[in-house]
């Protein structure tokens, strides 16, 4: 009989025959006993052994008191070591299983040390567990040394030590009903076979051996307790979005349906009666803060998420035993002490640490239509602002015809022209702007500007691997003197690549790596700190820093140097939510100096754009904050006007907005953007015929005070995209809007 075979038939008395309802009282408890089986050879089940484990689940046992949950992780001889104990240590943290089982096979030819390294390491990561099982085989040719490392080690850790091999005497000495044509166990042998470890593991349990997890509802006399939805409408301060609406009982939308309140350290319970319409495609689920309780209806998972589950998706199990479409359920999340436990209807799904405070606490539809009927939270509840509303109302002014303050700078028919940076150098009066022919990729095109962007020059000569960039390249001054200004420019993704130049722009060097890693519109921004290092951010989604599998994950990153960029350091996350895509991060320093920010596009387009703030030179970052809807867009750029007041310019995608897709403006203050008020003007610089395809603009303010900015769009219809410069004073914009 093969080890996976024999395996199974052990394991399938393990598997869940049932669950114990959830009583509404709080002396709520568990009688469940989760399993966990990780191994590096799991996969080979056969048609007769599912037909077995199938059999299993439909037919009554006699031991009915306990209820067994089975996880089966498969590690990979393939895998590298430490991330197959990365995975496994993830899987324990969100399982909380009572039985770890180990699964050890050696082959010919293996690395038998390499083996017990990782079962050793394996067995110790799992000490938490009530028991742990070793189901070994060693080598058919190993020497007899291999299989006493393995009973050390399980007299090490304390493990029940399961000897495969000693097994296979079942199968020989079994009734022949219940063996197979090639001696291993038959279908009835292994449910005969299962039956009897089932038993005596209960057998164990009744002396006192194998003790189950007893969990009680959280001690919550005395907490606060909020109502977020009740029969079907929103309660006091809750909001939503999605166009959510009141029928038959029931809050119907897509979108999502945010508490007016953060959860505080200590026990708390939320309790949700919901269902969802579809589950044929997209993500649902519940934020509380970093940490993500998800449902990937697509592919029938459960799963969690967010920088609190770890650096990747941590799958569960098949969502399909809980619910399905258009079918009722509850949700209950509790924490007593830090442990947090995620239950669906009667069956438990996650257990994990999750200390802290949490917010938001959102109820997430992603794609699909939710029906909420209820949404209560009971703990120590802390008040935070509402949500910005969905459209601005500061005052707007609208340039787009303006034509007198439009320059073209590059068009060519039938030629993409897009992103654009620019820095300014010669105390002012020259700007250089540098921009890919072709939308975020392609050969990198330069121009320069003598006059302050009235006029510009023709393309420019530069290095042969300039063709090759395969990113927005972007465009950043280190100092020196005039004329002889310290450039750096960057290209993306992977290797992000990186060009100095030394004469202000009019020789550069070959595009070279700076380091082993990629990443997208790098370097997104970059800034100088108060010692003189560099700082400079940068996003990935997973593509080309991680190589994670699965869903696109949007990071921020920061990258250091302290010799000028000329090396730079690995990068550092520093942003990450469970369900906001934020990336592209645009710089400003505070005008006291003290404080950097980082305005966040938000790619997923269902939250708002967001603020992160640092106070100690980049080593500490706070968590996301939305902007109000005069914000919301991609690629911020920022400058400080003559009179003090903060400018922003970018791509419009709010929410209601009726220039979503144009080129725009933002003036108010860096007070306004830490306490989120909306400002105090937004401008439209240019329609762009495109329904989204603009911006990434360069912005400088000239020694005089006016604004140059400079960008790509579809300035024309149906031509292809081309760049195009406003050139603006403060005092022309006061004229226009009194003159309104």
């Amino acid at each position: 009989m093969t080890f996976p075979n024999l395996l199974l038939a052990w394991l399938i008395g393990l598997a869940p025959c049932a669950y114990a309802a959830v009583p509404s009282a709080p002396e709520l408890a568990e009688r469940e006993i989760v399993i966990l089986v990780a191994g590096d050879r799991l996969a080979a089940y056969d048609a007769q052994v599912v037909r077995s484990w199938t059999e299993v689940l439909r037919r009554p046992i006699e031991e009915r008191e306990l209820a067994f949950r089975l996880e089966v992780l498969e590690l990979g001889l393939a895998v590298p070591h430490e991330v197959a104990i990365g995975r496994f240590d993830r899987r324990v943290r969100a399982l909380a299983p009572e039985i770890v089982v180990l699964a050890f096979e050696g082959a010919a030819g293996d690395d038998e040390r390499a083996l017990l390294a990782r079962l050793q390491t394996l067995g110790q990561r799992a000490l938490a567990a009530r028991a742990i099982v070793l189901c070994a085989v060693p080598p058919k040719e190993a020497p007899l040394p291999i299989a006493e490392r393995v009973r050390e080690i399980a007299s090490e850790l304390g493990a029940v030590l399961l000897d495969l091999d000693a097994l296979e005497v079942h199968a020989r000495e079994a009734p022949p009903a219940w063996r197979r044509e090639d001696g291993g166990l038959g279908e009835e042998g292994q449910l005969a076979f299962a039956r009897l470890v089932r038993r005596r593991l209960v057998e164990r349990r009744a002396g006192g051996g194998l003790e189950t997890r007893a969990v009680r509802y959280p001690e919550l006399a005395g907490k606060a307790e909020r109502l977020v939805v009740s029969e079907g409408v929103l309660r006091e301060g809750a909001d939503s979005r999605g166009g959510f609406h009141t029928q038959e009982g029931e809050l119907v939308g897509t979108g999502w349906i945010e508490a007016a309140c953060a959860l505080g350290a200590g026990d708390f319970a939320l309790e949700l009666d919901l269902g969802i319409d579809t589950l044929d495609g997209g993500e649902a689920g519940l934020e509380l803060g970093g940490l993500y309780l998800g449902l990937d209806a697509k592919g029938g998972r459960l799963f969690l998420d967010g920088p609190l589950a770890g650096p990747e998706r941590v799958w569960l199990e098949p969502h399909r035993q809980h619910f399905g479409a258009r079918q009722r359920f509850s949700m209950l999340v509790t924490r007593s002490g830090n442990e947090l436990r995620w239950k669906l209807g009667p069956h438990a799904v996650a257990a994990l640490e999750l200390p802290g405070e949490l917010a938001p606490l959102r109820l997430d539809a992603g794609k699909g239509a939710l029906r909420v009927r209820s949404f209560r939270v009971r703990g120590t509840l802390l008040e935070r602002a509402a949500p910005p509303a969905a459209r601005a109302t500061l005052p707007q002014l609208d340039l787009a015809e303006a034509r007198e303050l439009q320059v073209v700078v590059d068009r060519e028919p039938g030629q993409y022209l897009g992103h654009v940076t620019m820095a300014q150098l010669d105390q002012g009066h020259t700007l250089l702007a540098t921009y890919p022919k072709g939308h975020g990729r392609g050969a990198i095109v330069m121009k320069r500007s003598e006059d302050g962007g009235r006029t510009w020059s023709e393309r420019l000569a530069l290095p042969p691997s300039f063709e090759k960039s395969q990113e927005v390249p972007t465009l950043f001054k280190l100092g020196g003197e005039p004329g002889r200004e310290r450039l750096i420019l960057f290209s993306g993704l992977h290797p992000i690549l990186a060009t100095h130049s030394a004469d202000g722009g009019r020789s550069w060097s070959e595009l070279a790596p700076i380091g082993d890693y990629g990443g997208i519109v790098a370097m997104g921004s970059l800034e100088r700190t108060a010692e003189g290092e560099l700082l400079a951010w940068f996003h990935d989604d997973g593509r080309y820093l991680r190589k994670q599998r699965g869903p696109a994950r949007f990071v921020v990153y920061q990258v250091s140097s302290r010799d000028e960029g000329r090396t730079w350091s690995q990068p550092r996350a520093i942003v990450e939510a469970p369900r906001a895509h934020y990336c592209e991060p645009g710089s400003v320093r505070s005008p006291d100096g003290k404080t950097l920010a980082l305005l966040l596009r938000e790619n997923s387009r269902t939250r708002f754009s967001a603020l992160v703030t640092s106070t100690d030179e980049g080593r500490t970052w706070s968590a996301p904050r939305e902007l109000p809807a005069s914000l919301m867009g991609d690629r911020h750029t920022l400058r400080y006007l003559r009179d003090g007041r903060l400018l922003a310019t970018f791509r419009d995608m709010g929410f209601d907005s009726p220039w979503k897709g144009d080129w725009v403006a933002w003036i108010g203050s860096f007070d306004d953007l830490l306490h989120g008020r909306e400002g105090s003007l937004r401008v439209r610089f240019l329609d762009n015929t495109n329904a989204w395809d603009c911006a990434y603009p360069g912005l400088e303010i000239l020694p005089d005070g006016t604004i140059v900015a400079v960008t790509y769009g579809h300035w024309t219809a149906g031509e292809a995209p081309y760049i195009v410069a406003v050139r603006v004073t403060p005092e022309e914009l006061a004229r226009r809007l009194s003159a309104r």
